[in-house]
């Protein structure tokens, strides 16, 4: 795919020069031949080729996983006591590397003093918050029933069957009864009173009652008039008791009650809020001798991690290999200091292998995860290899402004033999198979600007013409061509011979009807023809 875009873009540029040419009749003739490539149709095999080098598909990188800081001497890096050769085939668990462990012993040592104080510090705070909680309980206890007793207060007050309102309530409710009873008795009285008074007033005017007995029942009705007036006083006077008792002393009761339980629970919260606060300090404390155990215990365990990590071992089975620095000299050996997080060796596992190669951006929308692919190992040419695209990368390796590709690995499934790491490998991705399709090959195809076309040999006489045409999908050697090109033509395969053809005729000013309109062809198109001398040779197979 890039060789045939490369050779579209130099066919297109090369012959911008000398293309309008084309559209003159020229009778020059040229010593040089042109190729020709007879086109027919077949199976057009959709392939991507690149070049990439060969891996382990389980390659262990071994680095040096110590803290390589020496805090007394403040230097950095830690020496290799002793190490397994290179190319060694080891085993799960043999010894590949010793480094230095010295100065993390002598740290272990002082740490472990530091620590047993830490744990003295710890068990005194625990034993301060143990007595902060009992005494917590206990105020908070105390809180507790002071709450209860007032909310029992108010309760006993303002119970609706027996509380103290209600029995004050009700005694004042009996005495509004008596009341109201007497004043119905005074009235009635009254009544009777004023029905004497009346038949003593009208016996007097008859005279058979003397003023004695009318001025006695005049007084008699007087009274009862009183008696009355009493009555209802005495009533208003227990409402107005009544109206204060449910409107006002109830009220102030209530509010002197409440008030109790609201101090109580502002108490109990209060007490809440100091046991929380003097048992957070305890628990900070608590906390903090905690922190300075663990941090001493992870420090410990860090040394000790060190150390493990000054002895390492194999993770599988595999061959040695000693890790490079950027110019290609082996960096780790006896005595030499290695930094943290430094690649000391490498196990690639030998059976199991994959090719890392990159995929120009104009396939990269073809090429996806599941492609067959077939491999060649340039140290063992007639060995072939089948793989599959196990990876396609979303962002490119090179970023340049021209070019970018994308890494893509390649995995030979089941196991091999002789192959090695860095190897190179050339592979070819099987995208599709156009089936009985017109193809030619890309060195025949010119591209310019908007135009594609290519030179095909003339039906009119010794000469070729250019035909337009629409390309379809492509490999590295041969391109679709969905129209312009029929199976009876030959497509010229270097178009670069017309092109030093023409820029050399519009020097020289040969052709005499320079300027004149293109011949037309039987579809009353212009047909553009170049007149050269070709070979008298026939074509063999598809190209001369």
């Amino acid at each position: 795919m890039k060789r045939f875009i490369a050779a579209i873009l130099f066919l297109g540029f090369a012959i911008a020069s000398g293309v309008y040419i084309l559209s003159f009749q020229n009778s020059a003739t040229s010593t040089q031949e042109l190729v020709y490539y007879q086109v027919n149709r077949a199976d057009l095999p959709i392939v991507v080729t690149e070049r990439g080098h060969l891996e382990s598909q389980e390659q262990t990188s071994i680095r040096c996983m110590v803290d390589t800081y020496d805090r007394s001497s403040g230097t950095s890096g830690t020496s290799i006591i002793s190490i397994v050769p290179n190319g060694s085939l080891v085993q799960k668990g043999d010894i590949l590397i010793e480094l230095d462990s010295a100065s993390i012993r002598d740290y272990l040592d002082s740490e472990a003093l530091e620590l047993e104080s830490d744990r003295s510090s710890l068990r005194q705070a625990e034993a301060r918050k143990k007595n902060r909680i009992t005494q917590n309980e206990t105020a908070l206890a105390h809180a507790k029933l002071e709450l209860e007793l007032a909310e029992l207060n108010r309760k006993m007050y303002v119970d609706e069957e027996s509380g103290a309102f209600k029995l004050s309530l009700s005694e004042i409710e009996r005495q509004v009864d008596e009341s109201r009873n007497a004043i119905l008795e005074a009235q009635a009285a009254l009544k009777l009173q004023e029905t004497e008074k009346d038949g003593i007033e009208q016996l007097f005017r008859l005279g058979y009652k003397g003023r004695s007995d009318l001025e006695q029942s005049r007084y008699a009705f007087l009274k009862s008039e009183a008696a009355l007036a009493a009555a209802v006083n005495k009533l208003a006077n227990i409402e107005a008791s009544k109206k204060q008792l449910e409107t006002y002393t109830r009220q102030m009761e209530l509010m002197k009650l409440d008030g109790e339980v609201e101090t109580a629970r502002r108490n109990l919260k209060q007490v809440q809020v100091t046991n929380e606060s003097e048992l957070a300090q305890v628990e900070a404390q608590l906390f903090e001798a905690k922190e300075r155990v663990d941090r001493q215990e992870s420090r410990i365990a860090h040394y000790e991690q060190q150390l493990r990590f000054c002895t390492i071992q194999a993770p599988h089975d595999g061959m040695v290999v000693y890790a490079q620095d950027s110019r290609g000299s082996t960096s780790v050996g006896v005595g030499q200091d290695v930094r943290t997080r430094q690649e000391l060796v490498t196990l690639p596992d030998l059976s199991r292998m994959q090719v890392r190669l990159q995929i120009h951006e104009a396939v990269l929308d073809q090429v996806h995860r599941g492609l067959p692919v077939s491999i060649s190992v340039d140290a063992f040419p007639n060995t072939s290899y089948q793989g599959i695209v196990e990876h396609v990368a979303v962002v490119p390796t090179s970023t340049s402004r021209t070019v970018k590709t994308y890494e893509c690995i390649v995995l030979i499934p089941g196991t091999v033999d002789k192959l090695k790491p860095g190897m190179t490998a050339v592979a070819e991705i099987h995208i599709d198979r156009l089936r009985d399709v017109i193809s030619v090959p890309v060195q025949a195809v010119v591209q310019l600007e908007q135009e594609t076309w290519c030179y095909v040999s003339s039906n009119n006489g010794p000469g070729v013409e250019k035909k337009l045409i629409e390309l379809g999908r492509n490999n590295d050697k041969f391109v679709e061509i969905i129209d312009g090109v029929s199976e009876a033509d030959r497509v010229v395969l270097n178009p670069l011979v017309i092109a030093s053809l023409e820029n050399r005729n519009r020097e020289n000013q040969i052709s005499p009807d320079a300027g004149s309109k293109p011949p037309v062809d039987d579809d009353g198109e212009a047909a553009a023809l170049v007149k050269v001398q070709v070979s008298d040779r026939e074509p063999n197979d598809n190209a001369t």
